[in-house]
């Protein structure tokens, strides 16, 4: 669950914190809408089995007149009894879809109240976030300490390659400004779960953030002034300290932190800033 204090962050792990946070709560609402969309039609279900329900119980009241009526036509007692079997077969089963419709709309109900629960404790998370983050980049501005804000453009020699972590990746965040409200401090590959991840970089592996935003990540410092990041990960598999080659393998792509979906969230840090990798990123 997301942290409930986000007090010694820096600006980009606020920024990530954020933007998981408005995934989730995107989530959420669609979870809500779609409950919306079954408990409607669990509705409209419904009705015309009722009616058919009270046309039956009309039909009952008039039993006598129609036992009478089937007892006249029918041929032998087998087929009579057949027929009154199948008439109450017929409205068992009407009785039992209604029950069924009943407990099915019950259930989406229930769900429906427990994810607008969480919706809302989301939404508090993301007013939270987002007015620390907006107070951190104040103070930022004004002259206060900090390390996380965006670097300034650092040319491609300066900074080193990258190759790419992933194969058959898709880009579906770039670094910068998001459709959410923060800063995207790296890239998103998206690619599916257990899909094996790739030091971008040689280096030196650093501690792991587990159970922050980036959920399961490695860090790996490639150089005094440049650290990589591979957040999300389902299982990292290089220990800190350990030096990693270019092309080696550190760990399986997961959905881990605050993640929407399967991707690999990719950030280059150059004097703990967070830069653009894709001016060296070779995907």
């Amino acid at each position: 669950s997301p942290p409930a204090a986000m007090g010694g962050q820096t600006l980009g792990q606020q920024a990530a914190d954020l933007e998981g946070l408005n995934e989730q709560t995107a989530a959420a609402q669609a979870r809500v809408t779609t409950l919306d969309q079954q408990i409607a039609s669990d509705q409209a279900r419904e009705a015309p089995l009722e009616a058919q329900l009270r046309a039956v119980a009309r039909v009952e009241y008039q039993r006598p007149a129609m036992n009478l009526n089937t007892v006249l036509q029918a041929q032998d007692l087998d087929q009579l009894l057949s027929a009154l079997a199948e008439s109450r077969l017929v409205t068992e089963k009407r009785q039992a879809l209604v029950e069924e419709t009943r407990r099915a709309q019950q259930e989406h109900v229930s769900s429906r109240q427990a994810e607008s629960q969480q919706l809302a404790r989301l939404q508090t998370l993301r007013a939270s976030a987002s007015s620390a983050a907006a107070r951190l980049q104040a103070t930022m501005a004004s002259g206060g300490s900090g390390q996380a804000g965006p670097a300034g453009a650092v040319d491609a020699a300066t900074l080193g390659p990258a190759a790419c972590p992933v194969s058959g990746a898709q880009e579906t965040q770039p670094f910068g400004p998001s459709s959410f409200e923060g800063f995207h401090t790296g890239i998103d590959l998206a690619v599916p779960t257990g899909t094996p991840i790739y030091a971008a970089a040689s280096g030196v592996v650093g501690t792991d953030l587990a159970g922050s935003g980036y959920g399961n990540n490695v860090e790996i410092q490639v150089s005094d002034h440049r650290m990589d990041i591979y957040g999300h990960m389902t299982q990292f598999l290089v220990m800190s300290g350990q030096v990693v080659q270019t092309g080696q393998l550190i760990g399986l792509v997961g959905s881990t932190g605050f993640s929407s979906g399967p991707h690999v969230h990719y950030e280059i840090r150059y004097d703990g800033r967070p830069v653009d990798p894709a001016p060296v990123l070779k995907c």
